[in-house]
């Protein structure tokens, strides 16, 4: 999930950034609440059809995962569904 740093003569981070988690968009290293992050990311992508952060810059996509509200489901099936 999200980001992996691999080390060699340099540092780089490698991964998927819709799926980076908080920490890792901050340059922090990973918790175990990482992948809860990017599993949430995946259920949110399974019931509404699409990632919840979306942008075409990166740093701007990160920022998202770092600050911006998750976006409302708007899937009829889940939105009705009182639970």
């Amino acid at each position: 999930f999200g980001l992996a740093w691999r080390r060699g003569d340099k540092v780089s981070a490698v991964g998927t950034p819709e799926y980076c988690t908080p920490e890792q968009a901050a340059d922090e290293p990973p918790t175990v609440r990482s992948d809860f992050y990017s599993l949430g990311v995946m259920l949110y992508e399974l019931i509404e059809g699409r990632i919840p952060f979306q942008h075409d810059d990166l740093v701007t996509l990160l920022g998202m995962h770092r600050s911006a509200p998750v976006p409302p489901l708007t899937n009829p099936l889940v939105k009705d569904n009182p639970s």
